[in-house]
């Protein structure tokens, strides 16, 4: 029983390892970093959903990361970056 638990165990957490392996990431610097495109967003509520956001539309494009250039608003926030692989 003990043996097919963690069997389990690590099939989930494979799964969720290699998922997250095709997600692109918020990288603090572009340096060094082949730099092929953009994306950008608009209407969002706050920072958090704004890089998510980024983030949704970096994974489409088959970026490995994505660098946040712009990002500001009043009520409804926009923003940018550039996407790199």
């Amino acid at each position: 029983m003990m043996n097919k638990v963690m069997i389990m165990s690590l099939g989930v957490a494979l799964t969720v390892a290699s998922l997250s392996a095709n997600a692109s990431t918020k990288v603090r610097s572009v340096s060094g970093r082949t730099v092929y495109g953009h994306v950008s967003v608009t209407g969002q509520d706050n920072l958090d959903n704004l890089t998510a956001a980024l983030n949704k539309k970096a994974d489409a494009e088959g970026a490995t990361g994505f660098y946040i250039t712009s990002a500001g608003g009043k009520n409804k926030l926009h923003g940018s970056a550039v996407l790199i692989r």
